[in-house]
């Protein structure tokens, strides 16, 4: 998409939030902790939505399970 459309694109993903809408707090502290592993603010190929995503399911399983006992 960011090869497509260019600066249009890039614009739009900085105004839109993520897939999940959280708490500003919240999506800043992920979007620094993505940004410290893959270095760059944005991913840029497979490699690193994948292992993005699996940080996200992680962190997600850690954060659930005081709920599930």
């Amino acid at each position: 998409m960011g090869k497509r459309y260019g600066e249009a694109y890039q614009a739009y993903r900085r105004k839109v939030p993520f897939l999940l809408l959280l708490p500003k707090f919240v999506n800043e502290f992920l979007g620094a902790l993505h940004t410290k592993i893959i270095g760059k603010v944005y991913p840029e190929n497979n490699r690193e939505i994948f292992f993005l995503m699996l940080l996200w399911f992680f962190i997600s399983v850690v954060v659930s399970l005081p709920f599930s006992l």
